[in-house]
């Protein structure tokens, strides 16, 4: 059984509810919508906004319910690299060490791994600049 279909309900939940308005006041418009996203903006989409994906996912098999061992890679995406580490600081306040209400699922463990920052040019030579990290989250079935 799959378990991203819940987690993103979880995590869109969690950084775009009334849990992440220090979060959300920072994004395009001050709302989560239209600025966070599932696995890549749309084009065109107006900074500043939060991605986030799954770079893995495997099934532990360490106990005898399905355990899943999952790493969710969310960052902020401006024009400015002070605004991306301050979106980065409230996406870590609300994810780090938080339990997740994921459907079907026990949210066991959520843990940043590690953090990154990251810059990119557009053709038309706008910059990007990109604070995230990667999370571990584990999940089981029982």
């Amino acid at each position: 059984m799959s378990s991203q279909n819940s987690l993103n309900t979880a995590i869109y939940t969690r950084l775009a509810g009334t849990a992440g308005t220090a979060l959300t006041t920072l994004l395009e418009g001050g709302t989560a919508t239209p600025s966070v996203f599932y696995q890549q903006a749309p084009d065109n989409a107006t900074t500043p906004y939060v991605v986030w994906s799954y770079p893995s996912e495997l099934d532990t098999n360490l106990i005898p319910h399905r355990m899943k061992d999952i790493v969710l890679r969310v960052e902020g995406i401006t024009n400015t690299p002070a605004l991306a580490g301050t979106i980065d600081k409230e996406i870590d306040a609300l994810l780090n060490e938080e339990e997740l209400t994921v459907s079907g699922w026990t949210n066991i463990w959520l843990r940043r791994e590690n953090g990154y920052q990251l810059i990119s040019t557009s053709e038309t030579g706008e910059r990007y600049y990109q604070n995230g990290a990667d999370y571990r989250v584990n999940l089981t079935d029982g």
